[in-house]
Parts: structure tokens; sequence; C-alpha cells
């Protein structure tokens, strides 16, 4: 908290103000539409990423991470063979989750690079709690009875690994590679599910999965193997020309 400076306050609410309104938006969404459709559309963020890191940095992705983010949405298409394309209201709510999460990875990979990263994930989790402690509060008509409607073993699990410690260890890392790798490597998530749901549940993976898995980390791989010789943005920040 002594490395609590006005910049990182600033920082940690502008990229924080994003967890709200992608959790809310995914939420409103998944009343609709199926969880499996939800997260094919919520990955879109990765797509989404390149144009948000542009309008915010005026800077173009390099060959290996359009690479990657070409093969890695390839991959995405065969994980979710089964989503199809149509749009309803359901599918506009978790895409405004995807764009809200596709903002959120490229504020946090500014405000990483420029204060202490711990310091930008303490006042995001801030930001996040106010919010939904907001939400419930005027869902339930009132704090006191919002507090008393919480599963708490399912909170405390929810707020403090899945929450805290991920966006903890998401601004470290952020600090350390463009958004764009970011978005790439964040496709890994159905990958890492399907082998989770093997080993614990003993489900087995498609063969369009199977194929799906293997393009996504080709993806990653390119963005990795490909990397620009500098980090233009990272220039830009340092020249002060970001605000």
């Amino acid at each position: 908290m002594r490395r609590l400076t006005p910049q990182a306050v600033w920082d940690g609410v502008r990229s924080g103000i994003f967890l709200p309104v992608g959790y809310l938006t995914q939420l409103i969404g998944l009343q609709t539409i199926t969880a499996s459709r939800s997260a094919f559309i919520t990955s879109t963020a990765l797509v989404m990423v390149p144009f948000v890191a542009y309008f915010v940095l005026r800077t173009m992705p390099g060959f290996g991470e359009v690479a990657g983010v070409v093969l890695a949405f390839v991959g995405l298409l065969f994980f979710y063979a089964d989503a199809g394309f149509s749009l309803r209201a359901g599918d506009l709510w978790t895409l405004s989750c995807a764009l809200a999460f596709a903002f959120q990875i490229v504020y946090t990979n500014v405000a990483a690079r420029r204060t202490d990263a711990l310091t930008v994930a303490i006042v995001q989790s801030l930001v996040a709690a106010v919010a939904g402690w907001g939400m419930l509060a005027w869902r339930h008509g009132g704090l006191h009875v919002a507090w008393g409607a919480v599963p708490w073993a399912t909170m405390i699990y929810l707020s403090v690994l899945a929450t805290a410690l991920i966006l903890a260890l998401q601004a470290w890392a952020l600090g350390r590679t463009s958004p764009v790798r970011a978005g790439v490597i964040y496709t890994l998530e159905p990958v890492f599910a399907a082998a989770f749901a093997m080993t614990f549940f003993a489900e087995r993976m498609h063969g369009r999965e199977v194929l799906g898995s293997a393009v996504i980390l080709a993806g990653v791989l390119a963005a990795e193997v490909w990397r620009p010789r500098r980090e233009s943005f990272q220039d830009e920040l340092q020249g002060g020309s970001f605000t």
C-alpha cells in the first residue's frame, strides 16, 4: 500500500471497472444462451484485443501476433463447432463481455508497465468488490440482506483464488508481455478445461477438440516465436505519449 500513488489508483480504477462490466454482461447473457456458446463468444475477446490495443496505444501487432490470433481463433472454432453464429440478445450481451475483457487486458498491460503491478491488482480487486456488492445490494434491496444471501465457502474461494490471486498474477504477467500475445495465451483456457475434465471427471475429448487444442497451441507458439525486436508501445509509455 506504500506504493499506492495517484497514478496507480487511476490505473487500477480505469482497468478494474471493466471487470464488473464483463462479469455482469456475461451473467446476463448466460440467462438465455448455453455455457459453451457463452465460452466461445467470450473467447472472441482474442480478436478484439488487437483493435483495442491499436485504439488505446496506436500500435500495430507484429506478424507472429497476427498469425497467433488467426490460428488460436481457428482452434476455438474447432472447439466450439456447435455454437452457431446467429446473434440473439444473449449473444450481444456476451459480446459486450468480450469487449470489456479486451479493454481490461490492454489497460492492465499499460498500468503494469508504468506502476507497481500488485498495487494495480489490489485496486482492481477493490473496484470489482465495491461494484459487485453494490449490485448485489441493489438486487436484494439492501446490503444487510445481500450479506445473508452469500454462500460463504464458495464466495471465499471465488474471491480469493479465482479473482484476487488471478488479478495479481495477470497484472504481473501483463507487465512483461504484449496484450495481443496475452490474448492468444488466454485461448488455452478451453484446452486446460478439457484436460482437467478428463483428469477429474473422466470426460473424453472429441476429435475436433483435440484438433482445436493443437491449432491453439500452434497459435501460442507462433505469437511467442515470432516476436518483434522491440515493443513499440513500451517506447511510447517511456516517452510519455500515452495518458
